[in-house]
């Protein structure tokens, strides 16, 4: 494992590599929560959660080489093809899983992102979304892969159905609201297991910066340590 101190301007940018990325979560899921998520806008909002997972990854393995080898490997340049999100996820939750060494709190973050059902069509969906344009027919069907997956969580599906026995707008409303809030923790369940992954240092030094950095400040992270 190489020794690194970062000189003042690679922090900065490291902080800012950070911040932009956790900005991006934070919107994404901002129009998710507010349920502002629609048929008309749903394309807009996948491809900003995908850019920021996206680029969540590219700093993690970014600082795996840092701490492995003293230096950065630089991530992909964007471009119109599609990234394999899932592909990345397993390459970083990978390492993440081999280097634990026996630390239960990052144990029970890493167990809880493989045990997520929502997570694998979340993954390929978002891949889809990660280039330029999105393949419509290949969009439509990620979706539907995604909503399945969300419905069928015990603590939403028993919400619709309790709506449709009782069909009152109250209740499809909590339904709505307990599916947007089900596809935003499968996107914090991640975020938030790379930030405690961070902080408790198994990205090295510059690595605990990054797990203070990618949180957002805002209390949207709503997942129980």
């Amino acid at each position: 494992m190489a020794t690194l101190t970062l000189t003042h301007q690679q922090d900065l940018e490291l902080r800012f590599k950070a911040a932009s990325t956790r900005d991006l979560l934070a919107n994404g899921l901002r129009l998710v929560r507010d349920r502002r998520l629609s048929e008309a806008n749903k394309d807009s909002v996948m491809m900003t959660l995908s850019a920021g997972v996206g680029r969540l990854y590219d700093l993690v393995l970014g600082l795996r080489d840092l701490d492995r080898h003293g230096h950065w490997t630089a991530p992909e340049p964007p471009g119109p093809q599609m990234r394999d999100l899932a592909t990345t996820h397993s390459r970083v939750f990978g390492y993440l899983a081999e280097h634990a060494d026996a630390d239960r709190t990052v144990d029970r973050w890493i167990n809880r992102v493989a045990a997520d059902p929502v997570l694998p069509p979340l993954l390929a969906a978002l891949s889809v979304y990660s280039g330029s344009a999105v393949p419509t027919s290949l969009g439509s069907v990620a979706w539907e892969a995604v909503m399945d997956a969300v419905h069928r969580d015990p603590g939403v599906s028993s919400r619709m159905e309790r709506a449709m026995d009782l069909d009152t707008d109250e209740l499809w409303a909590a339904y709505r609201k307990a599916w947007d809030e089900r596809l935003a923790q499968a996107v914090e369940i991640i975020w938030f297991a790379l930030a405690v992954c961070g902080r408790r240092g198994l990205l090295g030094e510059a690595g605990r910066t990054f797990g203070r950095e990618i949180v957002t400040r805002e209390p949207v992270l709503r997942i129980a340590a």
